[in-house]
């Protein structure tokens, strides 16, 4: 399944943590605070589990983290203006260290 997270993060410290976890479970930035990758389940959650984590630790009420999967079918039906999405960029295998 394809995931997208989105955050709005305020502190630089958290913000680069986040994106870590990101990079770590094989996302890739689409932009500056959004990334995107083909995932599965039990994965995300582990994912998610960890950005709750760093979340909670850092106490900040107004950061948020956006996360939710997309099906080929919505991908496909996407509507776009300016810079061009290619889904299949986000579906190269990688190597994905858990640990």
């Amino acid at each position: 399944m394809l995931a997208w997270i989105l955050y709005d993060i305020t502190e630089d410290k958290i913000r680069n943590k986040i994106a870590a976890l990101c990079k770590d479970y094989g996302f890739v930035r689409y932009q500056k605070s959004v990334f995107c990758g083909e995932t599965e389940d039990r994965i995300l959650k582990i994912l998610v589990s960890k950005i709750s984590d760093v979340m909670l630790a850092a106490e900040e009420k107004e950061d948020s983290v956006l996360i939710f999967t997309v099906c080929d079918t919505c991908m496909k039906n996407r509507l776009e203006v300016g810079k061009k999405l290619d889904p299949d960029s986000f579906k190269i295998p990688r190597l994905i260290i858990i640990g």
